[in-house]
């Protein structure tokens, strides 16, 4: 008999009492099972197609190689839970069974380059990991033996490569031991389906002949799903973790591993979505990254190793993706550790009424938040942003309507010594901001624009950066996308602390377009060169950086006198004092997510 729990539910809009069944599920167990504890299914599956509102299934450790499509949904205040029995201890996994539980053995190929081989039937792999190490995905044999992205750009000094007419698959690890032994026998492997068709276009995310996720919560537009998925690890998957068409889902304390479209991705209309205290990444990028910079000469003029990027740039499945994918309305990203990776987050801008909040995007390659293309109503507050190349973006790329309002509040921007030099002379700055001229020139896009001014263009609403605590001492404030050449209105800058190298990235034409033209007030700023030209600043900008931010340099980020902030206009919240910092015993968005997932943390 299934065990019932004892919690008697009612409902709020009767007298109906409703019991709550929890059923469990093991690896071991099996389908033929009652569901209890001492006797539990095996598959996930098969306890999804038994439950009803308010029920619980329980995961016992282990790790589960399915892919689940959940049909049955809950009711407010009766949602159907999908929860790890200890977080972290559960792996749900699309990897190849065989090679991850090392049924496949791996050959030597080449000792002196490190390579091994083992046979593989399937198409190029959307990711292989080793212990939770990701793999550059190089083009081909030729350039993962020669270690470049493309044949004459240098790549990260790890990877594996397809041959698919021979039907192999190549890995080199590192062969200096930083992430453990450079014999693949000696890792667990985690080998991710292929997120191709066979045409080589991208699968779509609910391809019934291949389904892109592990978890698919898959209502119509107008359901109410109330789901929750707590504490478990994914990994690997085709495309994405879990898949969400409706809305009123929960993912919460759950672990992305090699999952490369993120950790939830949106696969139709999408609404009230909560994605807390979880933890992303693709490491161990940034470091691949950071140490191709010594082949900067290699690159292209701006110097920049961007091989993560794209497919043309040299990553056959390309690192331009982010936690959460295709967002819609109401979602809430918040409390997540978002890390080590090319971005973090660069699905935002398809959202309205979207808060971003209480998260460490830590160590990305491009951008941590992009508000791109249409995204409205974004709420960004009280995140920290640790060496980020850009932190938050505004590069809308597919016509009217740009994106916004935005407000940015209490977050913190700052790079750590150990990263101070990576990007603060190639463009590095906590704001992007600039709308592709090329897109005047899109046929596409041509009748969308034909009465837009590619170098006049307004925020709707408004791009609101405010009581914020900004540290970029050999950056700039702003990377303007077109330089002075593109005038911006609706862009405020109030009450924030900031300790910068120069407002703009491009010493060009202070007096015309750009930064110099965005609105400041009441900002206090120190500047490591000279700021010439912008009259709103000069009451705002001090001789001495210790007036700002005395001990910045020492992790400090507490102001050196707590001035009064000036009002807002539209402000969600108001503050009484400049910066990020409102008391001198606060945090922001201190560190939730506690599971060791990766090496080197």
């Amino acid at each position: 008999m299934i065990r019932k729990a004892c919690l008697l539910l009612l409902f709020l809009s009767g007298n109906v009492i409703v019991s709550a069944t929890e059923y469990f599920v093991s690896p071991s167990g099996s389908d033929g099972n009652p569901g209890t504890r001492s006797a539990p299914f095996a598959t996930i599956r098969h306890a999804s197609e038994r439950t009803q509102p308010g029920d619980i299934v329980t995961f016992l450790p282990g790790i589960y190689f399915e892919t689940v499509r959940i049909g049955r949904f809950g009711t407010p205040g009766h949602p159907i839970v999908y929860r790890a029995e200890q977080p972290g201890s559960v792996i749900v996994t699309g990897a190849d069974r065989d090679i991850r539980e090392g049924r496949r053995i791996w050959q030597p190929v080449d000792p002196a380059l490190g390579l091994y081989v083992v046979d593989y039937d399937k198409p190029q792999p959307s990711r292989v990991l080793y212990d939770n190490v990701d793999l550059f995905p190089y083009g081909s044999l030729e350039l993962l033996k020669a270690f470049a992205a493309t044949p004459d750009t240098p790549g990260p000094r790890h990877g594996f490569a397809v041959d698919e007419k021979n039907r192999k698959l190549y890995v080199r690890l590192r062969a200096d031991g930083k992430y453990g032994s450079p014999d693949p026998n000696r890792h667990t492997m985690a080998v991710s389906p292929s997120p191709f068709y066979n045409n080589g276009r991208f699968l779509g995310l609910t391809d019934k002949r291949s389904p892109g996720y592990l978890f698919g919560v898959l209502g119509k537009q107008s359901d109410a799903l109330w789901v929750v998925i707590d504490g478990i690890v994914f990994e690997t998957p085709r495309r994405t973790a879990v898949a969400i068409s409706g809305g009123h889902l929960t993912v919460r304390n759950c672990l992305f591993n090699g999952c490369w479209r993120g950790g939830v991705e949106g696969a139709g209309p999408t609404s009230f979505v909560t994605v807390e205290n979880c933890d992303w990444h693709s490491f161990p990028v940034f470091d691949d990254v950071k140490e191709l910079l010594a082949f900067r000469n290699s690159f292209r003029k701006d110097g920049r190793p961007w091989m993560h990027k794209s497919r043309d740039r040299g990553a056959v499945v390309p690192y331009e993706t982010g936690i959460c994918q295709q967002i819609g309305r109401g979602w809430q990203i918040r409390g997540c550790y978002i890390h080590d990776c090319f971005e973090g987050l660069c699905g935002a801008g398809t959202g309205t009424g979207v808060t971003i909040e209480n998260n460490r995007f830590v160590r990305c390659v491009d951008n941590a938040v992009e508000l791109e293309d249409h995204g409205a109503g974004f709420i960004i507050r009280s995140n920290r942003f640790e060496d980020v190349f850009q932190a938050i973006s505004w590069q809308p790329m597919q016509g009217l309507p740009w994106p916004g309002p935005a407000y940015i509040y209490r977050n913190l921007f700052y790079r750590t010594p150990l990263y101070q030099d990576m990007w603060s002379k190639k463009g590095g700055a906590p704001f992007k901001i600039g709308a592709p001229v090329s897109q005047w020139k899109n046929p596409t896009l041509k009748e969308n624009l034909k009465n837009v001014d590619c170098t006049h263009l307004a925020v709707p609403g408004g791009l609101w950066i405010y009581n914020n605590t900004i540290v970029e001492p050999d950056g700039s404030l702003i990377m303007e996308l077109n330089w002075s050449h593109q005038r911006i209105d609706n862009i405020y800058f109030y009450n924030n602390l900031i300790v910068a190298g120069t407002l703009r990235q491009y010493q060009d034409q202070w007096e015309k377009g750009g930064s110099s033209r965005y609105e400041y007030v009441n900002n206090r700023i120190w500047w490591q060169h000279t700021v010439p030209l912008v009259p709103s600043l000069k009451p705002q900008s001090l001789s001495d950086s210790g007036e700002v931010l005395p001990g910045f340099r020492k992790g400090n980020f507490r102001p050196a006198a707590w001035s009064p902030s000036a009002e807002v206009p539209g402000s969600p919240e108001k503050f009484p004092y400049v910066g990020a910092y409102q008391r001198g015993d606060e945090e922001i968005a201190p560190f939730q997510v506690k599971q060791e997932n990766r090496k080197g943390e």
